[in-house]
């Protein structure tokens, strides 16, 4: 489907046994999104029904009137792409992550690299965090980072002093994403408060090998409480996988999907959890 510009679907209402034509763009969408859209889709259509066809808010393209498919029910199809959407969302713990390439590995070769971290006599390179100085080795930083490797050998102020400031970033989210260069593990309770940023700058350092590690652990802190921050970060960073997991946790979590249809989420993750993305929440502009 991912190659295809766009295709229709037919469906026979159980009350109208003529068909409605939905057009969906499928390029470059996931299955999950392509269900996802097309749901919503279904739904415009029992909306503009409702409204005695007035479809100047919705997007959907029929074949034929509405006036003619007013009494047509919708509910059956939507309940079965609802299941679908369960059986997706169940396939994983928050998604089906692409899983990397492991091997069984020595526990005191991690010790190692755990010890080389923390070793302040080999430290060659400072990072100035909103929570202060943390140090680490220039050759790791390098390897794991082509935005800091031409930074620590630029001819600029990072390059001179081998210094780099984060004053954004806290001093755990740093010792948090620096723990993931050197081990691929980590021995804290980690928070969401500081898995977040270290999220965020380890895309803006691109860690290509911690950025996964990275989203499958906010995938797991996927609650109704912290989705909008969890989908809004994934689709702001333009992580596939994260959003991925996002929009099946947004199907199996009545709390969101009802506080989506009031106007909850930016204009891009409406978008891509297949809502209007133009109907946001808050209170209502008056004119005068």
């Amino acid at each position: 489907g991912n190659h295809a510009e766009e295709k229709s679907y037919y469906f026979k209402g159980k009350k109208d046994c003529r068909s409605l034509r939905v057009y969906m763009p499928l390029k470059a969408n996931s299955a999950v999104s392509s269900l996802v859209a097309l749901r919503q889709n279904m739904l415009d259509v029992k909306k503009c029904c409702a409204n005695d066809g007035d479809s100047s808010d919705s997007d959907w393209a029929a074949d034929e009137s509405l006036e003619t498919s007013r009494n047509r029910d919708w509910g059956f199809e939507i309940g079965i792409l609802d299941e679908l959407l369960q059986v997706f969302s169940r396939a994983g713990p928050r998604g089906s992550f692409t899983q990397p390439e492991k091997m069984q590995l020595d526990a005191r070769v991690v010790e190692m690299w755990a010890a080389l971290m923390h070793d302040a006599s080999s430290h060659d390179v400072t990072l100035i965090t909103a929570g202060g100085p943390v140090r680490a080795h220039r050759a790791v930083l390098c390897i794991s980072s082509s935005i800091l490797k031409a930074s620590l050998n630029s001819a600029m102020c990072e390059g001179q002093t081998q210094q780099v400031e984060v004053p954004d970033t806290s001093k755990e989210a740093t010792l948090l994403l620096l723990e993931l260069m050197y081990t691929g593990t980590s021995c804290d309770e980690i928070e969401r408060g500081v898995l977040v940023p270290c999220f965020q700058l380890a895309h803006r350092w691109a860690t290509s090998h911690v950025l996964p590690m990275l989203e499958r652990m906010l995938a797991s802190f996927l609650t109704d409480e912290s989705f909008e921050e969890i989908a809004e970060i994934a689709v702001l960073q333009g992580s596939n996988e994260l959003e991925q997991a996002c929009i099946m946790f947004a199907n199996s979590s009545k709390g969101v999907r009802r506080r989506l249809r009031e106007g909850a989420g930016s204009m891009a993750l409406r978008k891509l959890l297949g809502y209007d993305p133009h109907k946001l929440s808050g209170k209502k502009r008056k004119s005068f």
